[in-house]
């Protein structure tokens, strides 16, 4: 039993089922960005997550006991009405916290080689216990919408518990591109096979609500760690939304054609010291005359954030496509003249007029 919903940037909009019971139950949302992806978790799509739990008593908060070991919770619909259920109810402890901390990949539970999600409950304090998802995939092999909730500091009470309000965040990034034709009017360019190289693919992401980072700061939510690299040096395609043709219409300063990428997810980091390629394949044309192509790279640091989408904008024009411009150069024809200026000397002429 629970509530579910779907958080846009600007409203909210709620399905309440009330719930009164000592059971424990979900009511769930998901904020997403304006910039959809293909993989999107959605209002319509979202129907599953994994459920991690624990709860401590007073005088024993070194001593967790775990009730959620990522059970499954599936979102049924009867009669118009929407909640979220689980096998093998749970019950609420009276004076007892609880903390909850969920995720759903791709509206599925992680399997093996994509990612190892567990709790961990060592310590004595919350800072010391996280939802761990350890060696999380995100490749060309496993393009899925990875979000997580928690919801945490829960005292339970003998009767009139309330759903466990969980918002779900994305936890990966979102990367796109537009190609922009900026040659003069009359030059056609072709964008194809456009892919990303030498990016960070495997990451390990906990979940919890005070971590301690190098400088002593408190952050909240996803922490991204122990980015690195495939052996084999993977590529992940940007697949095109439309015709791969754009065309500069006019050379009087109107807004040129762009061919756009669709976006793909990506795991979250800042890179400091390596680069993330991009590469696509350029032709230009001047009506049915294909007089360049080529394969075009380019390198950049990016610093991509949980939750946040990326679209890069990549003007083509003839330095980008290594295009010489042709040039004139421009002086007098002085030969067999006497001055500087490429005039011959004044040629007097005596006129008379007589009456």
């Amino acid at each position: 039993m629970g509530v579910t919903a779907i958080t846009s940037c600007t409203s909210t909009d709620v399905v309440d089922q009330s719930v009164q019971s000592n059971a424990i139950s979900f009511e769930n949302a998901i904020k997403k960005p304006s910039r959809a992806v293909s993989g999107d978790l959605t209002q319509t799509n979202f129907d599953q997550f994994s459920v991690y739990g624990y709860y401590t008593k007073t005088g024993m908060e070194g001593h967790p006991m775990q009730i959620f070991t990522g059970d499954l919770v599936n979102k049924t619909t009867t009669d118009g009405k929407t909640s979220w259920t689980y096998n093998s109810v749970r019950y609420w402890v009276p004076d007892a916290k609880f903390h909850f901390y969920a995720y759903s990949c791709g509206d599925i539970a992680l399997g093996t080689g994509k990612g190892n999600a567990s709790m961990v409950l060592a310590g004595s304090s919350m800072d010391d216990r996280a939802l761990k998802i350890n060696d999380y995939v995100c490749d060309a092999d496993h393009q899925h919408d990875l979000i997580t909730a928690m919801a945490e500091n829960i005292t339970g009470q003998t009767s009139g518990n309330t759903p466990v309000k969980f918002v779900f965040k994305h936890a990966l990034c979102k990367v796109s591109a537009d190609f922009v034709n900026d040659f003069p009017a009359g030059y056609d360019i072709y964008i194809s096979d456009v892919k990303l190289t030498n990016f960070y693919d495997k990451a390990n992401c906990s979940l919890r609500s005070t971590v301690t980072t190098g400088d002593d700061n408190r952050v909240v939510g996803n922490v991204w760690s122990n980015q690195s690299r495939s052996a084999d040096n993977k590529i992940i395609a940007m697949d095109l939304k439309t015709d791969n043709k754009a065309t500069s219409t006019t050379e009087y300063g109107d807004k040129a054609t762009k061919v756009e990428t669709h976006a793909i997810f990506m795991i979250p980091v800042e890179y400091n010291n390596a680069n993330v390629n991009i590469e696509f394949t350029l032709s230009v044309k001047q009506g049915d005359d294909e007089f360049l192509n080529r394969t075009i790279k380019g390198t950049w640091r990016p610093v991509w954030e949980p939750g946040k989408a990326y679209n890069y904008i990549v003007h083509i024009t003839g330095n980008t496509a290594q295009l010489e411009p042709i040039v004139f150069e421009a002086s007098h024809d002085i030969t067999d003249v006497s001055s500087p200026d490429g005039w011959n000397a004044d040629i007097m002429t005596d006129m008379n007029f007589s009456m």
